[in-house]
């Protein structure tokens, strides 16, 4: 994939060489609103070259993870959408926010300008926020299970579905509590499909997805490896049996990546560990 693609007039995507993460850019009426912009400070650098100088910028953060709030430290004036747990997210994970940068800095030689703080949106959605701006019409979604704070971004007048960490073709859902929590996320997503609100689906990482169908096909494989996982979750607690023994057996489960590129299983490991954990309440 070329690093800008054209998904529809005025709605661009680019992604970077770092983890294959999609930044959009959404060009309004002297406006654009940039979604999750990032990650290399060069990249950041060709998104603000390809900004109409006289327009506007507004961002939106899908959620509060690093590589997500770069766009910040870039237009720090600039004002910004996100939900209404990001501060809370980002004010507990600071310290090791900050600290996965210096290492990744420090492994590629890069600086960005100046050190991610604990932001207070400008903008704090719900469960559902709705919104025109420079012309245009934009719906965020809360979507847990990857993120207390994870929401997707709806472009109703394109049925562009930006979904944040979620429904990639390179990754297995990544999880941060119970699988039911995600698993209802995905539900809610294919009603927006059904309901015709969704053709376009850009994933957090990885190949944009083309056609309702390839949407549909991504949810069907996610709900089927978190359905099992699940499943032998809950009989592992029943039984009362240690987690060690349920990762052991967790192993011979079939997902995406698990022999292929990128690697998966550290972080199915980890999804077998958070699920056991977060079903009784536990800490992940």
């Amino acid at each position: 994939m070329a690093a800008w693609s054209e998904l529809a007039p005025g709605v661009r995507v680019r992604q970077s060489a770092a983890y294959r993460m999609n930044s959009v850019a959404v060009a309004g009426e002297g406006g654009t609103l940039l979604v999750d912009p990032g990650v290399f400070p060069a990249e950041l650098d060709d998104i603000s070259a390809r900004i109409d100088p006289a327009h506007e910028v507004a961002l939106v953060f899908t959620h509060s993870h690093w590589d997500h709030i770069l766009g910040r430290l870039v237009w720090p004036k600039a004002p910004f959408t996100a939900h209404r747990r990001f501060h809370e997210e980002l004010e507990q994970h600071l310290d090791h926010v900050r600290e996965v940068l210096r290492e990744f800095a420090d492994e590629y030689y890069v600086r960005w300008p100046g050190e991610v703080a604990v932001w207070t949106p400008d903008v704090r959605a719900g469960e559902e926020h709705e919104w025109t701006w420079r012309g245009r019409r934009f719906i965020t979604r809360h979507a847990p299970g990857h993120a207390p704070d994870q929401m997707v971004l709806l472009l109703p007048g394109d049925r562009i579905l930006i979904a944040a960490d979620m429904l990639s073709d390179l990754e297995i859902p990544i999880l941060d509590g119970t699988c039911g929590e995600y698993l209802e996320t995905l539900e809610r997503i294919e009603a927006m499909g059904r309901h015709g609100e969704v053709e376009t689906l850009v994933a957090g990482h990885g190949a944009v997805a083309h056609g309702w169908a390839e949407v549909e096909s991504r949810i069907a494989r996610d709900r089927a490896y978190l359905e099992e996982l699940h499943r032998r979750v809950v009989a592992a607690r029943s039984r009362r049996r240690p987690v060690e023994e349920l990762v052991e057996e967790c192993a011979t489960m079939d997902y995406m990546g698990k022999d292929g590129w990128p690697p998966m299983r550290k972080v199915h490991e980890k999804n077998v560990r958070r699920a056991y954990k977060a079903l009784v309440g536990g800490v992940a």
